[in-house]
């Protein structure tokens, strides 16, 4: 059964390479393209779709015999991680 949609965060923008899994299958899989979307073939129309991206909260969304799925991911501030810095030192040598 193929399986098409669209995954956004909470404000509308689009989310390229958001991971779409089968729950129970992490062979069968996707990624979302530019634009969020993605098609899936799945093995059941009851299947749950597992939807993940770094920083955002991961969600189970079951079938339930749809065809046509719109997530919105809600980021997840506990794992955005930390930025690191580093100032960059320059040495010069006098001539």
């Amino acid at each position: 059964m193929e399986i098409k949609g669209t995954v956004t965060d909470s404000s509308g923008a689009f989310m390229p390479g958001a991971t779409i899994i089968v729950k129970g299958q992490p062979k069968i899989g996707t990624a979302t393209d530019p634009n969020g979307r993605f098609i899936l073939n799945v093995p059941d129309a009851n299947a749950v779709l597992v939807f993940q991206m770094m920083g955002y909260v991961s969600q189970e969304v079951p079938l339930a015999g749809r065809k046509d799925i719109q997530v919105i991911l809600g980021v997840n501030p506990a794992k955005l991680g930390r930025w690191w810095s580093w100032p960059l030192v320059s040495k010069r040598n006098k001539t």
